[in-house]
């Protein structure tokens, strides 16, 4: 195996379990994990509108309808007119969903803390620019950059 399938091997044989064990304390928090990737966007980037965050998650249009109704229904998000631009439906986060997403933060802060165990701040931060650069680039070959 070369070097660049050893990357990519390593990264999908990483994925797996992270995500089921990521899915699993989500679970426990009534999240599923697609529903965890827009709470947590809505958080971080607020008004951003529903047709942004699918092509920022690469998520089908119909498959982020159906998250954000879900959201929307549990009381954690709500759409938003702007007042700028009546066109303009923006996400934002009720205070149940501030709520929510703080309460499954801190399981999850603790599960990446544990995983990230024994690796220097520096090696996390060289980790963080390569995963952003192979993320640039795979977004240059799908045309979202």
């Amino acid at each position: 195996m070369n070097q660049h399938q050893q990357v990519f091997h390593n990264l999908v044989f990483t994925l797996r379990p992270f995500d089921t064990q990521l899915s699993e304390i989500l679970r426990n928090h009534g999240i599923q994990r697609s529903e965890w990737s827009v709470l947590y966007s809505v958080v971080h980037e607020p008004d951003i509108t529903a047709a942004e965050l699918a092509k920022r998650l690469t998520f089908e249009k119909p498959n982020m309808t159906r998250i954000i109704k879900v959201l929307t229904n549990a009381g954690y998000i709500e759409v938003e007119t702007s007042s700028g631009d009546k066109r303009r439906k923006n996400l934002r986060i009720t205070p149940l969903g501030k709520e929510k997403y703080l309460e499954a933060r801190v399981e999850i802060d603790a599960f990446e803390k544990e995983i990230l165990e024994g690796i220097s701040a520096e090696d996390q931060i060289h980790l963080l620019r390569t995963l952003e650069q192979i993320h640039t680039n795979l977004n240059k070959k799908t045309g979202l950059y």
